[in-house]
């Protein structure tokens, strides 16, 4: 799913006030077939292998702005993503270099991670949410940011006094406005004094 088509639904479910922007996603992609990684190096204008040092070859596709961590088991680590469209060109183009115009892999994908910046437009007092939330983390002296943790749930949200925050470890938009849910239910829970968007619950609860 596409950055514009994430906020597109975000605000059509939460009004202007929410917006999510999808910043960095990690994929982990299957060839289902053994590599000769050291033989491919040269097929490519940006890559390095050096097996005393790291066991993949690294390619780098500067012009879809993309690095590829490819392993001889036939298994790779896509990093710099933005958007979906950036992950298939990138796979396609390492397709190429392995099929030599025949018998064609079909990958499978499996995104790993996905880091959104979400901003609300209310500030945070987070000395406030730090000492009432149990569930949360803040020094101020180490990060700026209270980190916190929502049950059940392998999401972060990094909360930020400006009103901003930024969700890691989710691997949908759908676990963002999970956290969101959660962080916000809490709050209401402990009785913090943050103002919340009257808009930010949207039509029907989430």
């Amino acid at each position: 799913m596409t950055e514009t088509l994430i906020n597109k639904m975000v605000q059509k479910m939460h009004g202007d006030n929410l917006r999510i922007r999808l910043d960095n996603m990690v994929a982990s992609v299957y060839f289902h077939r053994e590599i000769d990684i050291k033989e491919l190096q040269n097929k490519f204008d940006s890559a390095f292998y050096d097996k005393k040092s790291f066991p993949a070859l690294i390619i780098r596709f500067f012009d879809i702005g993309t690095t590829v961590l490819l392993f001889s088991s036939g298994k790779a680590v896509v990093t710099g993503l933005k958007n979906l469209t950036q992950l298939e060109r990138t796979v396609n183009r390492i397709i190429e270099k392995i099929s030599n115009g025949k018998d064609t892999p079909t990958p499978s994908v499996d995104i790993v991670n996905m880091v959104y910046t979400v901003e609300i437009g209310t500030p945070f007092n987070l000395d406030e949410i730090a000492f009432n939330l149990p569930n949360c983390e803040y020094d101020p002296e180490q990060f700026t940011g209270l980190v916190y943790r929502p049950r059940g749930m392998r999401a972060v949200l990094l909360v930020f006094a400006s009103g901003n925050m930024v969700c890691s470890g989710a691997r949908s938009e759908e676990d963002v406005r999970e956290a969101l849910r959660k962080f916000y239910t809490d709050v209401e829970k402990y009785n913090i004094n943050i103002q919340v968007p009257e808009d930010l619950w949207g039509d029907e609860e989430w």
